[in-house]
């Protein structure tokens, strides 16, 4: 977490509040957070289609009804959700020592 400030104290903080609209939304969906979160990508049109890597034969179900969850997916939940703003989100990626070596550093010179 040292490597990574915006997963420490009150960047953590702030960064977990953005995730309270998929989290209610899967509670009321009875389906966990990764379920809504992946079937929320394959939503996101035809051109994208995630491709989740996974080990366990309970992980591969999770995902085949993730997607499946995503063809009956209500646009006001998707819209709900919305999408990730990564301006939005508290702290630094990466600790100050490697920000210049980002390619967003480098396109910002």
């Amino acid at each position: 977490q040292q490597m990574a400030p915006y997963l420490t104290g009150d960047n953590l903080t702030e960064n977990v509040k953005k995730l309270q609209a998929l989290e209610e939304e899967a509670a009321a969906m009875k389906v966990t957070p990764a379920t809504l979160s992946l079937a929320w990508l394959h939503a996101q049109g035809e051109d994208v289609f995630p491709i989740p890597g996974t080990t366990k034969v309970a992980n591969l179900q999770s995902n085949v009804a993730a997607a499946q969850l995503a063809l009956q997916l209500p646009k006001e939940t998707v819209d709900k959700i919305g999408p990730p703003d990564a301006k939005t989100i508290a702290g630094d990626r990466y600790p100050a020592m490697f920000q210049p070596l980002c390619y967003e550093s480098k396109t910002k010179q």
